[in-house]
């Protein structure tokens, strides 16, 4: 490939990586463990229905320790640019913590592929 050209890659969407979580209930999705390396380089898009209380998103497993706290209600997202994988055999976990009674919390997982 050229200097300076980007070859860009079609992901399918799957539909285990858009949840609707229930009231006061936290939304968990799971790359599982495997030996294709999972990875991710889309976004990853949050919403609670109403101001969380104790609102966090966590990235954890497959090396990963990322987590922030979320404090207001309504869509947000975290942009992957470069693709993130996995640095061990176990699987990635992304948790939207439970937002407080009767808030409901949505986790949509873009740009998933399999190496």
């Amino acid at each position: 490939m050229p200097q300076g050209e980007v070859k860009l890659k079609s992901v399918g969407a799957q539909p285990g990586y858009f949840v609707r979580g229930a009231p006061n209930a936290a939304v968990v999705i799971t790359l599982p463990t495997s030996r294709a390396r999972y990875e991710f380089s889309g976004c990853i898009y949050w919403s609670y229905s109403a101001d969380p209380t104790g609102g966090r998103l966590r990235i954890a497993g497959g090396g990963f320790g990322f987590d922030v706290d979320i404090t207001t209600g309504g869509p947000g997202f975290i942009p992957f640019s470069i693709p993130q994988h996995a640095t061990n055999n176990t699987a990635i976990v992304i948790t939207l913590a439970a937002g407080g009674a009767g808030i409901v919390g949505k986790l949509n997982l873009l740009g998933v592929a399999t190496e």
